[in-house]
């Protein structure tokens, strides 16, 4: 009997190319570079106020540059110890250098557009006011709420 059951064949077939796909060094260096990419945006933001905007995005650049270098090592070309850990974090630092120039300028620009930064959620009332009727007015100053 020489008959296929082609679904079942393409299926599996496809399973297959999807494994191979999936073990790539490819697709491990684009899922690094994403978790990267997240973990640089957290950080931003976590950062930004108590560092401010450009202290935050060097900081976050290098902090995710060394996890992704190294993630990259050893997930994606398999280098576990020392061999070449030197040049391999000096290349990854040339690469940091130039994407912090890129941020930073990019920043600076952004500013230079827009002089009002995100409007960030006013701090929670302190326990001295928080019985208190007075506030606030939209204009800055302290008004008064009749009782």
């Amino acid at each position: 009997d020489s008959r296929v059951d082609i679904v079942r064949t393409a299926s599996a077939d496809l399973q297959g190319v999807a494994r191979l796909w999936a073990a790539s060094p490819v697709v491990r260096f684009m899922g690094i570079g994403v978790l990267s990419t997240a973990a640089y945006a957290l950080l931003l933001v976590v950062l930004r106020s108590p560092l401010g905007v450009q202290a935050a995005n060097g900081a976050a650049l290098g902090i995710t540059a060394v996890a992704n270098t190294q993630a990259n090592r050893r997930l994606t070309f398999g280098i576990v110890g020392r061999p070449s850990l030197l040049r391999h974090h000096l290349m990854a630092f040339v690469v940091f250098l130039l994407t912090l120039a890129i941020t930073a300028e990019s920043l600076v620009v952004l500013h230079a557009v827009d002089h009002a930064p995100a409007p960030r959620a006013p701090p929670p009332p302190s326990r001295a006011t928080s019985g208190s009727r007075r506030g606030s007015s939209p204009g800055g100053g302290t008004c008064t709420h009749p009782a």
